[in-house]
């Protein structure tokens, strides 16, 4: 008798032991599998390589680089919540320059030479807007211009000391899309 309460209390022990043990197992891969979620949340929200404080939100997008010459945006994010595209075109080059886009978004210009970007960047002076197809737009953000179309903006040498980022707000109910052709030139 007293032989079957040891093995019945091992066993007991014993289930015990191994139903904690599974337990914390349990648990590790619960943790496991929460930070493999999170590390799978983040790569498919991925901030992007630009921060931009606008109309009190901030964004994060891709930048697309590029010199003289021409391309499309390629590069977007998406805001999260309200999935509006949003992409940035960068030029490092100084002085005068001329950008032609053609394509539906909202457009903003930052005088800058790195992200982040916020509203004391935008470019208010020695910029000009072609008229019709790139319309003042403050309804979306402030300083921001609407692109219906192929447009231009002008910038003049002394207003450029550091590189110009144009954002590309997207507002897809309006027909708009952050994939933007462009051309620069460094002469207006």
């Amino acid at each position: 008798m007293k032989s079957l309460q040891n093995k019945t209390k091992l066993l007991i022990l014993l289930s015990l032991i191994a139903g904690l043990s599974l337990q914390c197992e349990k648990k590790e891969n619960n943790d496991k599998d929460l930070l493999t979620l999170v590390t799978i949340g983040s790569l498919f929200n991925m901030a992007g390589d630009c921060s931009i404080a606008a109309n009190g939100k901030t964004l994060n997008t891709w930048t697309t680089t590029s010199g003289l010459g021409s391309g499309t945006i390629t590069k977007t994010s998406s805001v999260p919540v309200v999935g509006h595209p949003t992409a940035v075109l960068k030029y490092a080059g100084t002085g005068v320059v001329k950008f032609t886009l053609t394509g539906k978004s909202e457009v903003i210009v930052y005088g800058s030479g790195s992200c982040p970007l916020d509203s004391t960047k935008v470019i208010k002076t020695g910029i000009t807007y072609s008229a019709g197809t790139l319309v003042d737009d403050n309804a979306a953000f402030p300083d921001a211009y609407k692109l219906d179309g192929t447009g231009t903006i002008s910038i003049t040498a002394p207003n450029n000391p550091s590189g110009v980022y144009i954002l590309f707000y997207a507002l897809p109910s309006k027909g708009q899309s952050a994939q933007i052709s462009y051309s620069i030139a460094d002469s207006l």
